[in-house]
């Protein structure tokens, strides 16, 4: 089982997001088109040159519009945050999207909610080659180990195909992949985990237990769920 870790409260327990990592590999399809795989996206209604570039995952428009590259999370840059310390990789995952989009014209496909609580779009987005193709720019950064999945409940289309994109980089060993700062957690490690409060991890175990109380699920990696650690 995979754990992708969003926030972890200071208690016994760690509330998480979980999801189990698919096999399949889907395609893409543009205007709404259903497949087995679920990986049916909107079109948007025209394309537009990306003129700026914030981070790993969030870039500008012509027309001004901040675009955040859903499903994925780039390593992350101060932006002003103070005492922020920037992650490794961060710097290498902005370059990459500025060599992939840059002064390119950029088309928006969606799956989900479509704006976020910062007022940027979401959406998923391929820009233009030279060759008259699209490069899936979420798939790219994905595929050199730049960006890890990181989905939610109301923007998940697509989510097997970007996983098996880390799926591949995570197994040899590409980019972030090769740093300790963000290898996989042991659901067992506890300690580390806490150490860890507040910081997106993808953390593996085996489910010992799992209950439904009062309407909320809780997955048991421990015998006591008091001290291991239990998702919810």
């Amino acid at each position: 089982m995979r754990v992708a870790v969003g926030r972890l409260p200071l208690v016994h327990h760690l509330a998480l997001i979980v999801f189990l990592t698919p096999l399949a590999v889907p395609g893409v399809h543009g205007h709404g088109v259903a497949a087995a795989s679920e990986c049916v996206l909107e079109e948007g209604e025209a394309t537009f040159v990306v003129t700026n570039v914030i981070d790993g995952d969030t870039l500008v428009l012509e027309d001004g519009r901040e675009v955040r590259l859903t499903g994925i999370q780039a390593p992350k840059l101060p932006l002003g945050r103070p005492n922020f310390e920037i992650w490794p990789f961060a710097e290498e995952a902005r370059g990459a999207v500025m060599d992939l989009a840059l002064g390119k014209r950029a088309l928006l496909r969606f799956g989900g909610a479509r704006m976020d609580r910062h007022k940027r779009v979401l959406a998923q987005v391929f820009v233009a080659r030279e060759d008259g193709g699209l490069d899936w720019l979420q798939k790219e950064m994905l595929g050199r180990g730049l960006a890890r999945v990181y989905t939610f409940s109301d923007n998940r289309a697509c989510s097997e195909e970007l996983l098996e994109a880390e799926r591949v980089a995570r197994g040899e060993a590409l980019g972030i992949w090769a740093n300790d700062f963000y290898a996989i957690r042991d659901a067992a490690d506890v300690p580390t985990l806490l150490e860890r409060v507040g910081r997106f991890e993808l953390v593996e175990g085996r489910v010992v237990s799992a209950a439904l109380v009062r309407g909320r699920l809780y997955l048991n990696f421990g015998d006591d769920y008091r001290k291991d650690f239990t998702v919810t």
